[in-house]
This record gives structure tokens, C-alpha cells and sequence, in this order.
């Protein structure tokens, strides 16, 4: 017989299947004894399968809590092992993490190192250092990594100007303008070093080059306040006269001597006299606040021989009677003279007739000067002039006063008597008196052509006239 419930195999006195606990059906003939007896035993089978249920639970359970136990006595191994394992490890993790952290700052470092901005900045401080050097060493590299950097080109400039290398720094100025045409940084050091170390034909083509161009604009009053020349460098064969001027009303200075103009040198006011030989102008202009503009520069050449010398006749000597003093003055010249045995210039005496032989101990300078500006050699002549008299010099000169009326004025104004000189005629040796006005702004006496002669011997007093012969005329008063 077999449970029809999941099909095991029964005893025949079974009512329960011992494994699903399915009542089996049975149908006998009924018998009410049977019946109580039957009831019974399924009601101990059933006890005894509720039993043996309760002991398989509480051993499913047992085994539960045992395994539970297990496990957790194995999780608590585990994390005695993990923890063990873990003081064991500390060390070994925290060195490799350090090696991978230094590693990495390496990395980084080596990068930042080999980058653009590493190098340009290292560049900037050996410049400030004035490292020059050690500068261009990254400058170069710099560019390796970024070709063409205009910021760069003009760094290479500033170390190369350092190391007193003009040209190459000229060419890295001029490579950053090629790559930036209004770049003023690079056109202001371009403009300087022109200036400075006297490119002048290179100045002033670039100046010209940017003319009416954005970097001219950009560059304001320094360009435009520049300086200009009435008369281009050039070569001339007689003399000239340059003017300045320029777009403002700013001061121009100037030099003559090649040197760069400053505040400090000739303030222009008027013409600039070229003599001859090669001159270099230079010119700046100057605003209110005390900016300077772009410096001119232009060169002349003048070709002029130096005139011939002055010729002095009579010679240097001592003389008992005075004579006239005749000067030949070559060609295309004027002739300059001082008493005093000075150098004369353009602003001394002007030779004009010949002159009366001044009293006593003097000596006469004589230059020429050219229309070019060319001085002659200074010639010099010494006169001792003595000679026999009854009255001296303040002494006629009173006795011409008084004769005069003591009224020394004519239609010029009022003048003083002087007298330096003397004069012979017909045997005669007569002091020689001239009308003095004043003085010129050189110091110079302002003579009238008229003057006064007094006889040393016998006092007569004259009227002398300049006659055509170059003598005098007198007329007695």
C-alpha cells in the first residue's frame, strides 16, 4: 500500500504516512470496536509523528544556532585575522602610497618645469637679476615650446642689449614686429636703441616706414612730436643755416658735439650755423610733463679749405710815432680783432679801415672767418707806442670838452670821449678821441665815424674825417 499523497510505501497497520503525515485511507467493514482501536492507535501514531516532528525541528534548530555560532566564531576569526593582517600591513601600504604620491608630484613637477610658463618666468627673474645669460638659456627653450612669442622676442632683446650684443638684438626686435606690426613695446626699443648707439640712417627709415600707420598712432606724442629738419643730411658744398620745428609748441634741444640731447642741452631758439666739416644734429622735443619724443638725428658735411691768414701791417715793434694799421682780409672772409690780446670770434671788433696804433703796450689779434663759418689762424702783432708829448691824455681831453662847450651830444644822443689810440699826419703826432654811444650786447664800444684829434705838442683840437685814402681829414675848431 502506498500513500497517495506523495506515493512512499506504507505498513499495513500505518494511518499516517511516516513522511507527509497524509492520513491513508482505509475502508473496512466497520466495527465499532475496531473503530475505537483504530482511532487510538492513529491518535499515537500521530503523537509520536508530532514527536519526532518536534525533535527534527529542534534539532533543525540546534543546528542553526550551531552554524550561526560557527559562523560567527568564523567572522570574528576572520576580523582577528583581517585586523592582525592589517597592523601587519601598515607600513608596506603607507610607503607605497607614498612612493606613488611622490611619483606623482614628480610627474607634475616635471611637467610644470618643462612648460612655457616655467620658463618665461625664470627668464624675467635672471633678467632682473641682470643674468643675462642664464636668461637667453630659457628664452630659448621658452621658444622650443611656443615658437614665434612675440613677449619672448622682445625678452631676447633686453638680455641680448645685457650682453652688448646691438645687432642680434636688433633682429629679435625686429622679428616680433614682423609677427606683430603694432607692437609699441618692441617699436619703443627697436626706436631707443637706434637712438642710442647712433643708427641714424636705420632711425630714421623706420620712423618713415610707419608713417600714417596704426603703430604710429599707437606710439602718440612719441612719434609725432618728433623734431623736424628744415635741411636733410647730406653733403654741401657752402654753408648753411638749419631751422627746427615741430607739430607742437614743444621745447626742442640739441646737440652738435654727437651726443644724445637732454633737457640739459642747447635749447633751439633760432638757426643752427653749420660750419665747416661733418656735423651730427641731434634733436629731441619736449612736453609739459617732461616726455621726450622720438630723437632726430641727421648728419652734414660742409667742404670748405680754411681761409687764408690775415695779413698785419706794420710788424710788431716799438714805435716813436704812430702809424696806421692796415689788415688784408682774403677772399669770400671777414676780419675780427681784439686789443687785449684775446682770441677774436664773430662777435669782436670788425675790421672795416685801417685802425690808428693804440698807446702804449698792446697787442692786435686778427682771425678771417669764411662765409662758410671757417676760421683763419689767429695772427698777432705787438706795438709799444711811445712818444714825446707836452699834454696827456686827460688832459686833452678836457681841453676838447670845454671847446665843445661841455656839451657832448649830437643827433645820436649823448656820448663820452675816449682815447686809446693816436695818429701822425704831416709830422704831427695828434691823440686820437672817439664819440662813444655806449656798449653793444657783446661788450663792444658803439663808435660814430666822426672823431677828435688834439696836437700833443701844441694843443690845437680837430675835426677828423675819414677820407677815401683811408686817412684823415681835420678841421680845426
Amino acid at each position: 500500500m502506498v500513500c497517495t499523497k506523495c506515493g512512499v510505501e506504507l505498513k499495513d497497520t500505518d494511518l499516517f504516512c511516516l513522511k507527509c503525515g497524509a492520513e491513508v485511507q482505509i475502508v473496512p467493514d466497520y466495527n465499532p470496536v475496531e473503530e475505537i482501536v483504530i482511532q487510538n492507535l492513529a491518535l499515537a501514531q500521530q503523537n509520536e509523528i508530532i514527536s519526532q516532528n518536534t525533535k527534527e525541528t529542534q534539532s533543525d534548530t540546534k543546528k542553526i544556532e550551531t552554524k550561526k555560532v560557527r559562523k560567527e566564531e568564523k567572522v570574528s576569526s576572520l576580523h582577528k585575522k583581517k585586523t592582525k593582517r592589517k597592523t601587519f600591513l601598515t607600513f608596506p601600504r603607507f610607503a607605497s602610497i607614498v612612493v606613488i604620491c611622490v611619483f606623482i608630484a614628480f610627474f607634475l613637477w616635471n611637467k610644470h618645469k618643462n612648460s612655457f610658463a616655467y620658463q618665461y618666468e625664470k627668464a624675467q627673474v635672471y633678467l632682473s637679476n641682470e643674468n643675462y645669460q642664464d636668461a637667453l638659456e630659457y628664452l630659448n627653450k621658452a621658444l622650443l615650446i611656443k615658437d614665434n612669442d612675440v613677449d619672448v622676442l622682445y625678452l631676447m632683446a633686453k638680455a641680448y642689449i645685457g650682453l652688448n650684443k646691438i645687432d642680434d638684438a636688433i633682429s629679435y626686435l625686429k622679428e616680433a614686429l614682423v609677427l606683430d606690426s603694432n607692437n609699441e613695446k618692441a617699436a619703443k626699443q627697436l626706436i631707443e636703441i637706434y637712438s642710442d648707439y647712433n643708427y641714424t640712417d636705420e632711425l630714421n627709415a623706420f620712423v618713415s616706414d610707419i608713417k600714417d600707420t596704426q603703430l604710429a598712432k599707437g606710439l602718440g606724442d612719441f612719434y609725432l612730436n618728433r623734431p623736424l629738419f628744415s635741411i636733410e643730411s647730406g653733403t654741401y658744398d657752402k654753408f648753411i643755416s638749419v631751422e627746427l620745428k615741430t607739430n607742437t609748441q614743444n621745447d626742442i634741444y640739441y646737440t652738435v658735439d654727437g651726443t644724445k640731447p637732454t633737457t640739459q642741452a642747447i635749447k633751439y631758439s633760432g638757426q643752427i650755423r653749420l660750419r665747416g666739416g661733418t656735423t651730427i644734429v641731434r634733436a629731441v622735443a619736449v612736453n609739459e610733463a617732461g616726455e621726450y619724443s622720438i630723437e632726430n638725428i641727421q648728419e652734414y658735411t660742409v667742404h670748405s679749405t680754411v681761409p687764408d691768414n690775415p695779413v698785419i701791417k706794420p710788424a710788431s715793434g716799438t714805435y716813436t710815432s704812430p702809424s696806421p694799421i692796415h689788415i688784408t682780409i682774403p677772399d669770400n672772409c671777414k676780419v675780427y680783432y681784439t686789443l687785449d690780446g684775446s682770441t677774436p670770434n664773430e662777435t669782436s671788433f670788425l675790421y672795416t679801415k685801417p685802425l690808428d696804433m693804440p698807446l702804449g703796450k698792446h697787442t692786435l689779434s686778427v682771425v678771417a672767418i669764411d662765409e662758410n663759418g671757417i676760421v683763419s689762424n689767429t695772427i698777432q702783432s705787438n706795438y709799444d707806442l711811445q712818444f714825446d708829448a707836452v699834454f696827456t691824455v686827460d688832459q686833452a681831453h678836457d681841453i676838447i670838452v670845454q671847446r665843445l662847450g661841455e656839451e657832448l651830444i649830437d643827433e645820436k644822443g649823448a656820448f663820452t670821449l675816449e682815447c686809446e689810440s693816436a695818429i701822425e699826419i704831416g709830422g704831427y703826432n695828434l691823440y686820437s678821441f672817439e664819440k662813444v654811444y655806449g656798449r653793444d650786447a657783446n661788450g663792444n664800444k658803439i663808435c660814430g665815424s666822426e672823431k677828435y684829434a688834439f696836437d700833443v705838442l701844441t694843443a690845437e683840437t680837430y675835426y677828423a674825417v675819414t677820407n677815401v685814402a683811408g686817412g684823415y681829414d681835420l678841421t680845426p675848431f
